[in-house]
């Protein structure tokens, strides 16, 4: 306890002398590891949602897969891109550009990470 009193007003006076600002090393750990997996952006729907993409499903597969009509896949995927950062430009590149995304991360077609079980035909089987 009296080392990070210590450590506080140290910081404190450098800040008064030079200017700048203090952060916590466990802020900026967390900081830089989201810097470098945008996966961990995703909700675990998200997850799944750029699972399947990955897999080269078309938004009629990811409809059917996720028991959801294709303007909600639209938007869906349009929520994923954006959190992963892609550019705007044809649906086909963002598309490629997420699938290599989640190859680097090692995730493709590993849905069990998020808890959300491989979508089921409609009457169970």
């Amino acid at each position: 306890m009296v080392a990070a009193v210590i450590d506080f007003t140290a910081a404190i006076d450098r800040v008064a002398a030079v200017g700048g600002i203090v952060v916590d090393h466990a802020v900026i750990q967390q900081l830089v590891r989201r810097r470098c997996d945008p996966l961990e952006r995703l909700s675990p729907h998200g997850s799944e949602v750029l699972d399947l993409v990955a897999q080269g499903q078309s938004n009629a597969g990811l409809a059917a897969g996720l028991f959801i009509s294709e303007p909600a896949v639209n938007k869906h995927t349009g929520s994923v891109f954006a959190k992963l950062h892609l550019p705007t430009g044809t649906e086909g590149d963002r598309r490629v550009l997420a699938g290599l995304a989640c190859l680097r991360a090692g995730h493709v077609g590993d849905s069990s990470r998020s808890g959300i079980e491989k979508p089921r035909h409609r009457d169970g089987l």
